[in-house]
């Protein structure tokens, strides 16, 4: 049936950590079935790459930027270096190094990386603009200068409304996550503001 799900498309619903555990095990022993196969193929395709990667970041990961290029690298198994910096005018965080090629901002660091590291994609090959058009629309929902105080008195409203306006649009989706039943781009750039966000709301 055309509903039925690839074991490829089952392996990548999976939390990271289970993912790694399942690829590192099948790449040990010969696959033997669609399962096994896939497991293979999606975690850790990206240790394969033959350039350095090295991530400057922020230290404690205080900048969700930082958080976000961090998020990229673990979720496509890139091998990577990290490098705390601080950031200025001059040389802001995140910088991500990618053999000769050097990268500065979360953004442009992100499509860097997503080129660079094909093996594992974060977007959709044939819905690469839509993919991020919903991107920048849920990012800028919670924008970063905004999300180190979402609770307070004055902040509170205004961070429900945006919650709803974030939770009606994974709800248009036809899966688990922003763009369907994968993980993607648009997860990655939403992550940091959610996570500080459920944080900030316990200790309110």
């Amino acid at each position: 049936s055309d509903n039925v799900p690839s074991w490829e498309d089952l392996f990548s619903r999976l939390p990271l950590e289970k993912r790694r555990v399942l690829a590192k095990k099948a790449k040990s022993d010969e696959p033997t079935s669609a399962a096994a196969s896939a497991a293979a193929a999606f975690v850790g395709a990206g240790s394969e790459i033959s350039i350095d990667v090295i991530l400057r970041r922020d230290a404690g990961f205080v900048s969700p930027g930082c958080r976000r290029v961090l998020l990229a690298l673990l979720e496509k198994g890139v091998e990577f270096q990290e490098v705390v910096a601080e950031a200025s005018e001059n040389a802001p965080l995140p910088e991500l190094v990618l053999g000769d090629k050097l990268v500065h901002g979360w953004e442009n660091c992100l499509l860097s990386l997503e080129e660079a590291v094909s093996q594992v994609p974060l977007l959709p090959p044939t819905a690469r603009a839509s993919a991020l058009e919903v991107m920048k629309t849920t990012q800028a929902l919670m924008p970063d200068e905004d999300i180190r105080s979402l609770w307070g008195a004055k902040q509170r409203l205004q961070t429900m409304e945006r919650l709803q306006k974030i939770e009606n649009i994974l709800a248009a989706s036809p899966g688990d996550f922003f763009l369907g039943h994968t993980f993607s781009l648009v997860d990655v750039a939403l992550f940091p503001a959610l996570e500080t966000c459920d944080a900030q709301r316990w200790m309110s």
